[in-house]
């Protein structure tokens, strides 16, 4: 999965993944250094992950990457607080199939 932060916003690509393990490439596109935080939405009983997960400081135009255990549910990606860019929300679906034992066909 990966995360763009850019001055105006947050992308995330897909929005829609899987339940299970992801690994999130970040890419501050930004002229601040921004935290990414993954936290479910204000008011909400569903989230899409066990406990909030935060990269750390990302400087502008580095990356970083965070290793996360998805669940069903939904979160808000966020970065820089009130004052950052506009979050992106990530829904997450059923448990994606384990591609384990398969062999990779042409």
């Amino acid at each position: 999965m990966s995360v763009s932060i850019t001055d105006a916003r947050v992308l995330v690509s897909p929005a829609r993944p899987g339940a299970g393990p992801a690994i999130v490439t970040v890419s501050n596109q930004s002229a601040r250094s921004r935290d990414l935080r993954l936290a479910p939405p204000e008011n909400s009983n569903s989230a899409c992950l066990e406990a909030d997960a935060s990269s750390g400081p990302i400087n502008p135009m580095g990356t970083a990457r965070l290793t996360v255990d998805l669940v069903e549910g939904d979160c808000l990606i966020s970065a820089g607080g009130r004052d950052g860019p506009r979050p992106a929300t990530l829904t997450v679906g059923r448990e994606r199939e384990s591609s384990q034992q398969k062999l990779l066909l042409p």
